[in-house]
């Protein structure tokens, strides 16, 4: 049997010592862990603020744009030579031209069909003689509803009706199919 010993006083020290090196260890791992954590929860909201920021950006977009319009469709409602024609009948397209000889034409109404979205429904002002004037792009809402506004001057003289043809998504410089709409101005 061999006598105890007391341990050198030296030696107490460094284990308790690498003891302390243990509990700090884990505890910058923890910090590692969770600074790591905090990372990952900033990217993935740096992410989301961007992709709602863009969705935002492109409504207000699109909000600016229908503004402007109905602004557009104002000014020529509101102008004294402005003159109204009618047109549709019940379960069918139907609404009104408006047209101004200084403003422009506004063209609104209600049924039309839902297109696929590669297709567009395009205005055309047509003449006594000559081709047919392209007069904007335009959709229509779920509801069927529409306004297209043409600003600036026409001469009513030579406009004999207006048209709607479904056309490609970017428009067409000629109508490509017969119209499925057409308004006599006359």
């Amino acid at each position: 049997m061999a006598e105890p010993l007391e341990p050198p006083k030296h030696l107490r020290d460094r284990v308790l010592a690498s003891v302390r090196s243990r509990k700090q260890s884990i505890g910058w791992m923890y910090a590692v862990g969770g600074l790591a954590a905090a990372c990952a929860l900033l990217l993935v909201y740096a992410l989301w603020s961007t992709n709602t920021s863009r969705s935002l950006r492109e409504e207000i977009g699109a909000l600016t744009q229908e503004r402007d319009q109905l602004r557009s469709a104002v000014e020529v409602l509101s102008r004294p030579d402005t003159r109204m024609v009618q047109f549709g009948k019940e379960n069918a397209a139907r609404g009104r031209v408006f047209l101004s000889r200084n403003g422009g034409v506004v063209f609104a109404g209600s049924q039309l069909p839902q297109l696929a979205s590669d297709k567009t429904f395009q205005l055309w002002l047509i003449p006594a003689t000559g081709a047919p004037r392209s007069a904007g792009l335009f959709r229509a809402n779920a509801q069927g509803g529409f306004v297209n506004v043409v600003p600036g001057p026409l001469n009513l003289a030579q406009i004999q009706a207006v048209a709607v043809s479904v056309e490609p998504r970017q428009g067409s410089p000629a109508p490509t199919t017969t119209p499925i709409l057409v308004v006599s101005i006359g």
